[in-house]
């Protein structure tokens, strides 16, 4: 189930809910009630040692019974007093946790819990979107898709982003790789004007969802379409780019627009000014060569930008017949951001004639249609695609035969096909690695000795760091085909007139 969209905070949902069930107003609960207990711990930090150790066995309880449940939502109820304040905030945050922990062991619990509190606590649209993003962990998208229409009607705005990522689960469920117009339905959802009454985080909800999608469908289109599908995300990151949105959000966009720039220049924007931004406000690598910025160590970091400077080279020394691996993991949401930047890297790997070997970790159907969509995109042709899945020894095997060492296991035999073996004879040259959790894979290439650069946004825990590391999209230019040439354009374009001359 892809599940990128929990990133956004289910607790800013409650917005314009129902009239709310009035309370006992002279009511409290006890104390020592499993309510004013939960909610006294859920004010500690989430480091503290005792929060879980006393937290996790009083939840247990009530997962356990339906009287306990109940009892929770009558102290949560007289608590919030039948308000819409910070009370009744606090009371739903308090449900939303029990729930949230009953569903990995009792499901029927967390449903039962979000049933009682939205027939006896205000914000009933925040419950609604809960069991909305429930089922659809569960793998029941239909009644999710119905919970999170029943959840925007109650006015909860945040619902719409949840909406449109339904409609697109549905449409990918149907089979991998792309048909026309399977994702027009939930672009529609999120192509939507928010007004003056929506918060912050759901506008930030709406215009990501909206650009994801776009993205997404630009890597399928034909080359024509695709331009257009990518200037209409640029316009949405360009406002996802400047305050009031969070840094993060505001550096992803930016790296975003500033890609988007050298790849599809517009020259209805000043096309330096995103990545001149960039390099200021996160030390975009990318960015600063982009601008022909100088090694500014207050700028950049020396020690990655030397790194990149040095797989450049090797890259560029590359030569005609060696092996290169082209290494994907991850789903399809996780990857599908990096293809149109992994396919500049992919094509240097081409222009130089390398023998590229396509290894496909991915975890579905899905991803692994997008992944061979990725050599589409560079115009490139792997030599062998060797579909390893998840298989924890087989890739380490594959590296041991591209080193010419024995293998970790006496298995490994069986693990490397005879194609494999053939086209690993030549000498290896560099491996790239695009998604996320390839740290086993990073360690098992610096452990054969064979040098790898990683297109990643998160850092790697491995043991061993990878020889370069693509940070931002907009590092892929160090290592394109174009790089010379489309930083050479942008800044003649952006000269005056008179300089061009």
């Amino acid at each position: 189930m892809r599940l990128w969209w929990l990133s956004f905070c289910v607790i800013a949902c409650a917005k314009q809910p129902e009239a709310p069930t009035a309370a006992d107003a002279g009511a409290v609960p006890p104390a020592e009630s499993r309510f004013v207990r939960i909610r006294e711990l859920l004010r500690l930090s989430p480091e503290d040692e005792g929060r879980a150790r006393t937290l996790y066995p009083i939840v247990a309880e009530i997962c356990a019974s339906d009287a306990s449940q109940e009892e929770l939502v009558q102290h949560a109820e007289w608590v919030s007093g039948g308000s819409l304040g910070g009370a009744a905030q606090t009371a739903g945050d308090v449900i939303e946790h029990v729930a949230t922990a009953c569903l990995r062991d009792r499901p029927e619990a967390a449903f039962h819990l979000l049933d009682l509190a939205g027939k006896r606590l205000a914000h009933k649209g925040r419950f609604e979107v809960l069991r909305a993003r429930f089922l659809a962990t569960s793998g029941r998208t239909d009644e999710a898709l119905v919970a999170a229409r029943a959840a925007r009607a109650a006015g909860v705005f945040h619902a719409v982003s949840l909406e449109a990522n339904l409609l697109a689960d549905q449409a990918r469920a149907k089979g991998p790789g792309y048909a026309a117009s399977m994702l027009a339905e939930a672009i529609k959802a999120v192509s939507i004007e928010p007004d003056g009454s929506w918060q912050l985080v759901d506008v930030m909800a709406l215009l990501s969802t909206r650009a994801k999608l776009l993205t997404e469908r630009s890597v399928w289109e034909d080359k024509a379409a695709s331009i257009a599908t990518r200037r209409l995300a640029d316009a949405v990151h360009r406002r996802l780019a400047v305050s009031p949105f969070p840094k993060q959000t505001r550096a992803l966009a930016l790296d975003a627009v500033c890609f988007e720039s050298a790849a599809i220049g517009d020259s209805s924007h000043d096309e330096l000014a995103p990545c001149t931004r960039a390099l200021s406000e996160s030390g975009n690598l990318g960015a600063a060569f982009l601008l022909g910025a100088g090694r500014d160590p207050k700028a950049v970091s020396l020690a990655r930008a030397d790194a990149m400077a040095d797989m450049r080279k090797r890259l560029e020394k590359l030569e005609k017949g060696h092996v290169a691996f082209v290494v994907a993991r991850g789903d399809e949401v996780e990857l599908v951001a990096w293809m149109h930047a992994a396919a500049e890297v992919v094509a240097l790997l081409d222009r130089r004639a390398a023998r590229i070997i396509a290894v496909d970790r991915t975890s579905d159907a899905r991803a692994s249609a997008l992944f061979d969509r990725l050599f589409v995109l560079a115009d490139a042709k792997p030599k062998l695609t060797v579909r390893l899945g998840r298989d924890p020894v087989a890739f380490a095997c594959l590296v041991a035969a591209a080193a010419k060492k024995p293998g970790p296991s006496p298995g490994c035999a069986d693990k490397v096909s005879g194609d494999a073996t053939n086209a690993l004879a030549a000498p290896f040259a560099v491996a790239a690695l695009i998604g996320r959790d390839l740290d086993s894979e990073i360690d098992d290439l610096a452990t054969a000795g064979l040098p790898s650069m990683l297109l990643s946004l998160r850092e790697p825990k491995s043991e061993h760091p990878a020889n370069a590391h693509l940070t931002s999209l907009s590092d892929a230019w160090l290592m394109s085909a174009r790089a010379v040439d489309i930083a050479g354009t942008i800044r003649e374009r952006e000269k005056p007139v008179a300089e061009r001359e």
